[in-house]
């Protein structure tokens, strides 16, 4: 004891080292919690009595009891109070990444690389969370550099991963047949690779059925088949579809179509897709509808653009068919994600009507994770506007200005062979037409079910549905369901 009546430095220092004893002696009788209690108060002694190197083996302790938060809130002090300790940075970074927080994990990293520019451990987890959070663009070169300069197993096998994330098909397969192992962890590991690559890009069929209809016995069926086959980096398909719409007066028309089109990589970040078809009305002697699409995207680091185009025909509803109308759509999407947590979503939607008419549609959307782990449990705000040129009667709803506000709520979880999702939203929407407005309440539903039955082959359901004007006397309902299967070969 110090004169003051305080523990003296050499007391406070064994007393931290004690509980550092106490939590070992936990841990290797596989008492997690207890042993977490010890290091935690360990840690509380560490910041002014232990050495870096203990403070840096006490985050590894907190880790081996599966106390991931305790570990990262650690890390963040020694981070925040030692600004050139390069261990830490790397371990929080790792702890950020394993933990579904790879934003961060990347400025962590960086933090270390500014300190240690050529530290290879540093560059590797900067790659993996790079990968981990979609920037492709940073992670494959920096995953090839690192796999020219060591000859490591589990670095060779994210570089592989990165590629076949990235749409680079030749590359990815090379790599796999590269790797060998006859440890039977790293074996699963690259029949799971294997997985992934065939899973991404092996030649497959696709059917699928829909069915809408709504409270004014509006009903819209379409079915499809799709083939799918590599060559090279590129993915070329075939699409067949059968629509039929019908109402309650007893009208039913029905539209064939057929496209074939490419998709193909853009550099590690992007990809360009383009198709052509027709469609063609089976109860009208009219000329075909030509069909044609083309989008673009492009990921920059937290960022990613979309630029969808295309010209179909408009085959909801029976009117709008017997009207004959084509549509010729240019859309943007923005997508923005400045942390784990928040995300921010904006579309533009311009379309233009073969009946001289024309829309404009914009949407925006604030997301934030109130648990970013699984299942992945988010809240938001949606804004959505649309405004027509004028007002045709031809079938569609065309308002000269509708408006809406959402809360939404969304899960959602993937494992093993199951994957499922739901977002739910309520709010008001307001819509104005021909002088008359409204204002309705407004909910809906969309939810998705996939079950991956074999390696090869996954069935996958969805059902759409909404409720406007709740408390209307006259309710608007509609409901969408849908079937899909996919075979791989």
């Amino acid at each position: 004891m110090a004169a003051n009546g305080y523990p003296s430095l050499e007391e406070q220092v064994k007393k931290a080292a004690r509980y550092i004893e106490i939590g070992d002696y936990y841990t290797d009788r596989f008492k997690y919690d207890t042993a977490a209690v010890a290091y935690q108060k360990a840690v509380e002694l560490s910041y002014r009595y232990l050495s870096r190197e203990d403070q840096l083996y006490l985050a590894q302790r907190l880790l081996s009891v599966r106390r991931m938060d305790l570990a990262i809130a650690h890390l963040r002090q020694l981070r925040f109070r030692q600004k050139d300790n390069v261990e830490a940075r790397i371990l929080l970074a790792k702890c950020l990444a394993w933990n579904n927080q790879p934003t961060e994990a990347v400025e962590v990293i960086d933090e270390a690389l500014e300190l240690a520019p050529d530290n290879a451990e540093a560059k590797l987890v900067k790659a993996t969370a790079s990968s981990w959070r979609g920037d492709m663009a940073t992670a494959v070169p920096m995953f090839e550099a690192l796999a020219k300069s060591q000859n490591n197993f589990e670095l060779a096998l994210s570089y592989a991963y990165s590629l076949a994330n990235s749409g680079n098909r030749v590359l990815a397969e090379e790599s796999l047949h590269r790797l060998e192992s006859d440890d039977v962890f790293r074996m699963s590991a690259l029949d799971d690779l294997e997985l992934t690559l065939m899973r991404n890009y092996a030649p497959n069929a696709l059917y699928s059925y829909e069915y809408f209809e709504d409270s004014y016995r509006n009903r819209h069926a379409e079915q499809q088949i799709r083939f799918e086959f590599p060559v090279g980096n590129a993915k070329l398909f075939l699409l067949g579809s059968d629509t039929t719409v019908a109402d309650d007066f007893g009208y039913q028309f029905g539209l064939t179509g057929v496209e074939a089109g490419l998709k193909h990589r853009l550099g590690d970040a992007g990809q360009v897709e383009l198709s052509l078809g027709l469609s063609r009305y089976d109860d009208f002697d009219v000329n075909d509808v030509s069909v044609a699409r083309l989008s673009l995207d492009h990921r920059f680091s937290d960022v990613k653009i979309a630029i969808d185009l295309s010209h179909e025909a408009y085959d909801d509803f029976t009117y709008i068919i017997y009207n004959q109308i084509e549509l010729t759509k240019s859309l943007l999407t923005f997508n923005y994600q400045p942390s784990d947590f928040w995300q921010i979503d904006l579309e533009y939607l311009d379309t233009r009507y073969s009946d001289d008419n024309a829309s404009e549609q914009l949407s925006l959307a604030y997301r934030y994770a109130l648990y970013h782990k699984v299942p992945r449990i988010s809240i938001g705000l949606q804004y959505e506007t649309l405004a027509f040129e004028r007002q045709t009667d031809h079938g569609y709803f065309d308002p000269d200005q509708q408006s809406a506000y959402k809360l939404l709520f969304q899960i959602y979880a993937g494992a093993n062979r199951i994957e499922a999702g739901l977002e739910l939203f309520a709010g008001r929407q307001n819509a104005e037409r021909l002088g008359y407005e409204q204002d309705d309440g407004i909910v809906g539903w969309e939810g998705l079910f996939r079950y991956h039955w074999l390696k090869s082959f996954y069935i996958e359901a969805e059902w759409e549905g909404g409720n406007y004007g709740i408390d209307q006397i006259y309710l608007y309902r509609y409901n969408t369901v849908a079937a899909r299967a996919m075979f791989m070969f």
